[in-house]
């Protein structure tokens, strides 16, 4: 266990940027670990942003004042009306911790992130770079959310897209592979390369389609 506690730095400096779920229903938010991820996080994360998800990604629409109403103390809006969420102690008496021994360590490794050189460019470019529990704020990335809720609303549930998009491959496999059959069996002077590659019928809608050759340039 305290191994794991030392790597966690190495574990979050790995990392391009936080994303973290506020739950409505958990009280994830108090809990002493996950303050000191967000807390390290703001460190050693070269994404400046934190990532916002919630149980309404990406079905609803983000009701950025029914969030801060929720949890005043852990959620702020800025004067451009950007969602901000507070750096809170990992101890004290707001802090949910399981096993009161974990306290010393957690203490070395806010010390840590306090002494150590940051990399997340909110940090280096903050007016006081020092982090200050329950003052110190990050904005977070809601544009994300934003989007794919728009592309939801857009094209249907995310769950359809994605299975809609997994027949499309599995056919053009399938077809793909057919017609190497084809080739290999007909003698070399009967194939006729002018003929372009036949589109499979579950790519015939236009969005399916520039999504495919998108991804796939061979495509």
């Amino acid at each position: 266990k305290v191994l794991g506690i030392c790597k966690l730095p190495v574990f979050v400096a790995a990392c391009t940027e936080l994303a973290f779920f506020n739950s409505n229903t958990t009280s994830y938010e108090p809990r002493a670990w996950t303050r000191v991820e967000r807390m390290l996080a703001y460190t050693f994360t070269v994404s400046p942003l934190f990532v916002y998800l919630d149980e309404g990604y990406p079905s609803q629409p983000m009701d950025v004042d029914a969030i801060i109403a929720r949890d005043p103390e852990s959620f702020q809006k800025d004067a451009s009306g950007a969602l901000r969420l507070v750096i809170r102690s990992p101890w004290g008496p707001t802090a949910s911790l399981t096993h009161a021994e974990d306290i010393d360590l957690i203490q070395e490794l806010a010390v840590l992130a306090s002494s150590a050189r940051p990399l997340n460019p909110m940090r280096l470019s903050a007016s006081d770079p020092e982090i200050h529990f329950e003052n110190t704020t990050i904005v977070l990335d809601t544009m994300h959310y934003t989007l794919d809720y728009d592309l939801e609303q857009k094209m249907g549930p995310t769950h359809t897209l994605i299975k809609l998009w997994r027949e499309a491959v599995a056919q053009r496999d399938v077809d793909h592979i057919g017609s190497i059959g084809s080739m290999s069996s007909a003698p070399m002077s009967s194939v006729d390369t002018s003929v372009p590659y036949r589109q499979t019928s579950c790519l015939k809608a236009a969005w399916l389609s520039r999504f495919y050759r998108r991804h796939h340039k061979a495509w």
